[in-house]
Parts: structure tokens; C-alpha cells; sequence
């Protein structure tokens, strides 16, 4: 039969050596602190994936020179928004995620360059880059209320829209010492005028025929149901031949609206 004191001497001297180190141990901590130098605990051994994010010059094609910033995935919030943006305007393409030194960029660029509305193919003249967010409210509206108000009071598809670039880093008005403009956020937009499937062109702030003035007068009040500002002419010098439309938080509540 095997010896049952061999397993009982081999667990005596196995507990006796741990508790022999773990004594050495702390003696020599406490030695170590007694004179004045404290114990350096052992690092933590690396994660691997960490440290794997690099930084890099965020592109910008607008031709502005970007800040160095943090390349991240895109959230999942960003993501679900092109998605759905994806069903309006099919080709739109996204952009890498920049901002710079002057406060000027966004997390979530796609240009968008033609709008799938119901019956027709809405074409953006300056292939605008917005935020997602906006675009995807922009583009909704150009396929949901403005093509059909085309066909309602004009009498023919809207094919296209003359517009501004969307985004665009400058002040308010272009005024000196102004606050930045939504547009350099990509949040803002200018409509100069509407082309139908018939070669009809509406101007804003030049019509002059009663259906076109109203087709206008209703793009500019359905605008005010989508977007927080909606000027146009009559609202200032500056917007006397184009709509502009964003979505900048006016007030504490973000629930004021600008619609002139």
C-alpha cells in the first residue's frame, strides 16, 4: 500500500516555502519603505489592441488644412444614419470625420449628389458635403414635400436644385468677428433655384409667374416645419435671391424657431 505521510510531508513543505516567501517578501518591503524607498508595483501586462489607434491629418476636401485628431470608428449612431440616408439618396458617400483650428468641421460628412424622389431623380448642383444628420432631414424633405409641391403647382418633376456647397467654414454673413455660420458645422444649406423635368426654371427672389411665386411660398413654409431657420428674401439683404435652411439650436430650450 502507498505511504499516506509522503502526500501529508509534500503539502507540510510546500506551505511552509509559501509562507517563507511571502515573509521574505514583506520584509524586504519593509525594509525598502523604512529606508525611505517605496515599492514599485510591477506593470500591467499590455492589452493586446491597445494603443493601436493612430493620429493622423484628417482629409478635407473643401481645401482647408484639418487639426490632427483621433481616428475613431464610426459610432453606431453615425452608421444607423447613413443607412437611412442610403434610402433617399442611394450614391450618397461618406467622408472622413475632420475639424479644424478654427472650430470648423464634423463627425459624420456624406456628400450628397441626387435625391430619390418619388417618380424622379432630384440632382444637387454642388454635390453638397453636410452632416449626415441634416443631409438625411434635407434630403427627406427635397423627396417627401418639395418634388411633390413641384408637380402640384408647377405641373412637371423637379429634376434638380441649384445649391451651395453646404458646408462651408466662415462666419454668419460672412461677417468679421461673427460667430461661425451652421454651415461650418454641415448643418446649413442654400437653395438658389429649382429645374423641372420640363426645362422650367424657378429662380428665388426673380419669379414672376403667380404658379412659380406659388410653389416658393410653399417650399419656404414647408421648410419651417423641418428646420429651426429658414430665411429668404425679404429677410435681409443677404439671403434676397436664395432660401437658406438649418438646423442650429436657437434659444436654452432649442425649441425657438427662425422663420422669416
Amino acid at each position: 500500500m502507498p505511504d499516506k505521510t509522503v502526500g501529508g510531508g509534500t503539502a507540510a513543505f510546500l506551505m511552509s516555502a509559501l509562507t517563507c516567501f511571502i515573509c521574505i517578501s514583506a520584509t524586504s518591503d519593509a525594509a525598502l519603505a523604512a529606508n525611505g524607498v517605496i515599492p514599485i508595483p510591477r506593470p500591467k501586462p499590455a492589452v493586446a489592441g491597445a494603443g493601436n489607434q493612430t493620429v493622423s491629418q484628417i482629409p478635407n476636401d473643401r481645401g482647408e488644412q484639418g487639426s490632427p485628431t483621433q481616428t475613431k470608428p464610426a459610432g453606431a449612431a453615425s452608421t444607423s444614419c447613413y443607412r437611412a440616408l442610403r434610402a433617399v439618396v442611394p450614391s450618397a458617400r461618406r467622408e472622413a470625420s475632420f475639424r479644424n483650428a478654427t472650430g470648423c468641421g464634423m463627425p459624420d460628412p456624406v456628400v450628397v449628389d441626387v435625391v430619390a424622389a418619388r417618380g424622379s431623380a432630384v440632382a444637387l448642383s454642388a454635390k453638397p458635403m453636410l452632416s449626415c444628420k441634416f443631409a438625411r432631414k434635407f434630403a427627406t424633405w427635397i423627396s417627401d414635400v418639395v418634388a411633390p409641391l413641384a408637380r402640384q403647382h408647377m405641373g412637371a418633376p423637379l429634376v434638380g436644385i441649384h445649391v451651395g456647397p453646404g458646408y462651408d467654414c466662415r462666419t454668419r454673413n460672412r461677417a468679421k468677428g461673427a460667430k461661425l455660420s451652421e454651415h461650418s458645422f454641415g448643418t446649413a444649406i442654400d437653395l438658389m433655384s429649382f429645374t423641372l423635368a420640363n426645362k422650367t426654371k424657378v429662380s428665388i427672389g426673380k419669379t414672376t409667374s403667380a404658379n412659380a411665386r406659388r410653389f416658393l411660398k410653399a417650399v419656404r413654409a414647408t421648410a419651417c416645419g423641418y428646420f429651426t431657420t429658414v430665411l429668404g428674401p425679404g429677410s435681409n439683404a443677404a439671403h434676397d435671391t436664395h432660401y437658406h435652411v438649418d438646423i442650429g439650436k436657437h434659444g436654452r430650450s432649442g425649441h425657438y424657431r427662425i422663420c422669416e
